[in-house]
């Protein structure tokens, strides 16, 4: 959007632009001030909240008894196996997932992995970006698809930071597992994420282009012209046809993006080494499927593995979980524009006042 539309839009259609529009002095301190409040809100809620909680759903196995309640005879070497606790799963919800990183590392453990996440993140846009000016924008879906195949190391390192007992005082760095055994499980997954993610894409845009929507056109041409339909953009088919592609996105998201994605984190945490505990209960072996003596098997889980073992009963705590993630990020946009819109309003008013006493 051009500054120029923005300015039409604070200031009205008839108001003729000052070429200087001066900002008060406060300004800066009231973009600090929200810096600080906005920044914390951003990882909650778009670090903790929508990636580190989901990954607990997506690997504890509620039946598996966690590695706690394994102990020891006095004068034997085998374990004893505890009866398995009848409790709640561990990510039944938001808050027993809370309690649960907290008792493991404290509050700060909300944060848990979020340099690898950003490394990961940063090496991710460097090679898109790098490739797509080599070879053009065309390219920019498959360049995404060699950046996730080539950083599969952070990825996974980053999962098994997040899954880990207790934080590992060895930076993530020190905690990739060789590439060769990493791409050699996770390929395949990746593909499929890959696929999904603009498979997803897609077909809402499809749908969106059958009906006759095309929202970001549609708000351009009201905010630069006024309403582009009879009876304005708030008119019901117009509503009911806009609602239905983003129904069409939430379905395509629930139907083929989380399931990718669960079948790719499954196998990352399958990849966990055996001197690493879990924060929830894990069946490493995937119901006997998964054979760790060297030279027998894979060692690690396949998507057949992943998918077969994945019941329906964490699906429903997932999609749950989702869902109130959603609620929650709604809730936290809804108040980030209840914050911000006043002091737009105040600054806009503000630089006006400037401008008229600087004419």
């Amino acid at each position: 959007m051009e500054l120029g539309l923005v300015r039409r839009v604070l200031m009205g259609p008839d108001s003729s632009p000052h070429p200087f529009q001066q900002l008060p002095s406060s300004t800066w301190i009231v973009f600090l001030a929200d810096l600080i409040v906005l920044v914390p809100l951003f990882l909650i809620l778009d670090y903790t909240l929508k990636t580190v909680y989901p990954v607990f759903a997506m690997v504890e196995d509620h039946h598996q008894p966690p590695v706690s309640r394994l102990t020891y005879a006095p004068a034997s070497k085998h374990p004893i196996v505890l009866s398995p606790c009848h409790c709640s799963p561990a990510s039944s919800s938001l808050l027993s997932i809370h309690r649960l990183l907290k008792a493991s590392g404290g509050v700060a453990s909300n944060l848990r992995g979020i340099a690898c996440a950003m490394t990961h993140s940063l090496a991710t846009t460097a090679l898109v970006t790098i490739m797509s000016a080599l070879f053009g924008i065309h390219v920019a879906p498959f360049a995404s698809l060699i950046a996730s195949l080539a950083l599969v190391q952070l990825s996974t390192a980053w999962v098994h930071i997040v899954i880990a007992d207790h934080p590992s005082r060895l930076p993530f760095w020190l905690r990739l597992l060789p590439i060769r055994r990493t791409l050699d499980a996770t390929w395949r997954p990746i593909l499929l994420r890959w696929f999904a993610i603009h498979l997803a894409h897609t077909i809402p845009l499809v749908v969106g282009a059958n009906l006759g929507v095309n929202l970001p056109l549609d708000v351009h041409r009201v905010l630069e012209y006024g309403s582009p339909f009879p009876h304005g953009l708030l008119d019901a088919v117009v509503i009911a046809k806009a609602l239905a592609v983003l129904a069409v996105a939430l379905v395509c998201a629930l139907v083929l993006i989380v399931p990718a994605n669960v079948i790719l984190v499954r196998i990352q945490a399958s990849l966990l080494p055996q001197e690493y505990d879990t924060l929830v209960p894990f069946d490493r072996s995937f119901g006997d499927r998964v054979d760790f003596v060297p030279g027998v098997g894979h060692g690690y889980a396949t998507m057949t593995d992943a998918w077969t073992t994945f019941p329906p009963s964490a699906w429903r705590r997932l999609l749950t979980l989702y869902a109130k993630i959603l609620l929650i990020t709604l809730a936290g946009t809804v108040l980030l524009a209840v914050f911000i819109s006043p002091q737009v309003i105040l600054i806009s008013g503000k630089s006006n006042e400037l401008d008229l006493v600087q004419d």
